[in-house]
């Protein structure tokens, strides 16, 4: 019996070596061939606090390619001094890959824009980007409470994003709300190792992303390559009506769904969860000394379709209201730009570079208006010109104008 264990031991051992070996010669073999590993997908592994990789320099494939570059903290952008400057107001941003900037370069991201905004109307502000694409609330949660209350920021600005609902199904309520950035875990670092330090890995899952991704085929034909601004100029940019065909098409199981009125009874139940994190987002916010703002950023086919039913920003902005949480419909300003190209369609539903802007701008003309931050040139910024309508029918919802009475004051639970 002994022996035969030792034979079955050697048989397997000798069984892992080849394989092993012939995993060693195709690693070669691709590295050969391909000059990688390339580090192609490193920038979507978290860093040691959870954000990007910490001061790096990160060259992102998608749709088109940008560049992150990170600070200390892993955050995108400058540095950020852990003590304030006195007479400096400081605006934290809290997001997915919107607010992230996924499509675009440093200073095309909104709270760029919104940083450039202020200090334009007279305002000494730096905004600061803690953002991190891909989850929701939770790492939303987890992020204000690691991220951003130890940098003391005077407002703290939440934005959601239609995938955020869809996105709380797989968690459970305790790590809805009690999620930690740096939870990595052995499967997240065993996939990093392959995806990053393997040329074969990295190969193997580029192959697997262009045979099933129309978006990341699209980056490998030169539709999308290269660094320059004319990497935004993308076919069927301005077949608005077919790309709000697509977007209903691609994201019929995700995102369109939450353009129905009623909600189906599982988003619906989702909704709740996400809006019971929200509340211990604004009462954490709350409890340091944060001004807590709330912002809707529409999904595409909101912004070039009116028609189409859209109950959750009346669901956010009445919780918002009942909170006294000033709250920001982002729809109105998307949609009095008339004709211009404001994301990445038909590859990518993300804003570009001219997206960004007018969220950066609406953003911070908000947080003037409603006193968020002081003004000492001006109270009000000037007037824009009347935009051109846009060609769809219906009428456009307007975003809110009027801060939220502060009527409540609760307080919740950690």
């Amino acid at each position: 019996m002994r022996r035969r264990v030792a034979e079955i031991g050697r048989v397997v051992a000798l069984q892992c070596g080849l394989a092993l070996a012939g995993l060693a010669g195709l690693e070669l073999a691709t590295r050969v061939a391909t000059g990688g590993p390339h580090g192609t997908f490193r920038g979507y592994f978290p860093g040691r606090a959870g954000l990007y990789p910490e001061r790096a320099e990160l060259r992102l494939p998608g749709a088109v390619d940008w560049t992150v570059r990170t600070n200390s903290r892993g955050m995108r952008g400058p540095e950020i001094a852990a003590s304030r400057t006195p007479g400096v107001a400081r605006v934290a941003m809290v997001g997915d890959s919107v607010t992230d900037g996924f499509g675009v370069d440093e200073p095309d991201t909104y709270p760029a824009r919104v940083e450039a905004g202020l200090q334009a109307a007279g305002v000494r502000a730096e905004v600061i980007n803690a953002a991190r694409g891909g989850g929701s609330i939770s790492k939303e949660l987890a992020i204000l409470r690691e991220v951003v209350t130890p940098l003391r920021p005077d407002v703290v600005v939440l934005t959601f994003v239609t995938n955020d609902v869809h996105g709380l199904g797989g968690l459970d309520d305790a790590h809805l709300l009690e999620a930690r950035l740096a939870d990595h875990g052995l499967r997240q670092a065993i996939t990093r190792a392959v995806l990053i330090e393997t040329a074969l890995g990295e190969w193997a899952f580029d192959a697997w992303l262009r045979s099933g991704s129309s978006t990341w085929a699209a980056r490998t034909t030169g539709r999308a390559a290269g660094p320059g601004a004319d990497r935004y100029v993308i076919a069927g940019g301005r077949d608005f009506a077919a790309n709000v065909r697509r977007f209903l098409d691609v994201h019929r199981e995700a995102d369109a769904q939450l353009l129905a009125d009623p909600l189906p009874g599982a988003l619906e139940r989702q909704l709740v969860r996400y809006l019971g994190a929200w509340d211990a987002f604004v009462a954490h916010a709350r409890r340091h000394g944060m001004q807590p703002v709330f912002a809707y950023f529409p999904s595409y086919a909101e912004v070039y379709d009116p028609s189409l039913p859209a109950p959750v920003p009346r669901r956010l902005q009445g919780h918002s209201a009942a909170a006294g949480v000033p709250f920001l419909d982002l729809t109105a300003a998307l949609r009095s730009r008339g004709e211009e190209v404001l994301h990445l369609a038909p590859l990518d539903f993300h804003p570009n570079p001219e997206g960004n802007r007018v969220i950066g701008a609406a953003l911070a003309d908000f947080l003037l208006q409603h006193g968020l931050l002081p003004s000492p040139r001006h109270a009000a910024p000037a007037q824009r010109p009347a935009p051109a309508p846009r060609p769809s029918a219906g009428s456009s919802r307007a975003a809110s104008s009027r801060p939220p009475c502060r009527s409540d004051g609760r307080r919740l639970p950690e």
